[in-house]
């Protein structure tokens, strides 16, 4: 039995429950046991009363769960269509005005900016949406009937999949349409967002900002793009502090550092400088690049040298730094620099 349906058993049984007593029990650690927790929240199939340690958990009343305060659908043709005037009319049907500013500040930015890829990239006639406001999140869905995100991408840079576009997608500033675009909106928002999701063609990416997971999944094959995103309604994130966290310069608020999940496959091996030069292309164009190898079980020699020292000697002016390094992959990039 998992871990949360294990959770669920013990709550119905008990009644309530407080995380470290849940722990205990289940035999897990505190923070593990709080992930799992954290997502039964969200899920809507546990409530929350109280904060930090002395939380109490309980079971959901299910058919309040059911009612929705605030959902509409529109389907909108492309042509001609502008991003703030929808956001607009979305933002009078639901009374975002009610939100606090700076989640208002999130969700015009994360909509607009989402929908206007839609409008200028997929080359699609119509764009549907869905936008909900719950008890206790904004979420919304735009998708269109164009060529496909991943696959315009694809095309447009001549990877060799659309696997390999998802990867140049998220490294931020990188657009099939420099003269219009800038390439942030979908690197800030799939970070600002506390769930962010796309799905095309056979390929779904995944981020989950509250737990720090990225992943990527193989589906059904379906038409044009589809972006969700969710974020609290009480959320205290500022976007501005996440511009500034990607800024070099903190006064001019410049796009010039990025950081880059080395492998978004688990079982890939990452031993040819092939793979290098494919994760470092385009990235000249910043300042700081922080490389993550968060889930990266080993590097090859040719792997490391193209980064840290072929790269660097072309491109001298920028800082290469590096996280979540395991002792294995840790001795070979320091090898590669002795």
């Amino acid at each position: 039995m998992a871990n949360r349906d294990k959770i669920l058993k013990i709550v119905k049984k008990k009644g309530q429950f407080k995380a470290p007593a849940l722990a205990k029990e289940l035999g897990i650690s505190r923070q593990k046991t709080t992930l799992h927790l954290s997502r039964l929240v969200r899920e809507g199939k546990l409530e929350k009363a109280g904060s930090t340690r002395n939380a109490l958990y309980f079971l959901s009343n299910k058919k309040a769960k059911k009612i929705k305060l605030h959902k509409i659908k529109l389907v909108k043709n492309i042509k001609n269509l502008q991003e703030d005037r929808v956001y607009t009319e979305v933002e009078l049907r639901l009374g975002l005005k009610n939100l606090s500013d700076n989640v208002q500040n999130i969700a015009f930015y994360a909509f607009t900016e989402m929908l206007n890829n839609a409008i200028d990239h997929s080359r699609g006639k119509k764009v549907a949406m869905e936008i909900e406001l719950d008890s206790e999140n904004l979420k919304f869905q735009i998708k269109d009937s164009g060529i496909g995100l991943f696959f315009n991408v694809q095309k447009t840079f001549k990877l060799k999949s659309e696997f390999e576009a998802l990867e140049h997608i998220i490294k931020g500033k990188q657009t099939t349409l420099p003269e219009r675009h800038s390439g942030q909106g979908i690197f800030f928002t799939s970070r600002i967002a506390d769930i962010f999701r796309i799905k095309s063609h056979k390929i779904e990416f995944t981020r989950e900002n509250i737990d720090d997971d990225v992943g990527v999944g193989n589906i059904r094959n379906m038409r044009g793009t589809e972006v969700q995103f969710q974020i609290k309604k009480r959320s205290k994130k500022i976007l501005r502090d996440l511009f500034n966290e990607h800024s070099a310069d903190k006064e001019e608020y410049e796009f010039d550092k990025t950081t880059v999940r080395i492998n978004l496959v688990a079982d890939i091996k990452l031993v040819a400088r092939s793979q290098a030069k494919r994760l470092l292309m385009s990235l000249e164009n910043f300042q700081i690049i922080n490389l993550d190898f968060k889930n990266v079980q080993e590097v090859g020699q040719g792997f490391v040298d193209e980064i840290f020292n072929v790269f660097k000697r072309r491109h001298s002016h920028i800082r290469i730094e590096y996280i979540n390094a395991n002792d294995a992959v840790e001795f070979m990039i320091k090898r590669s620099l002795s």
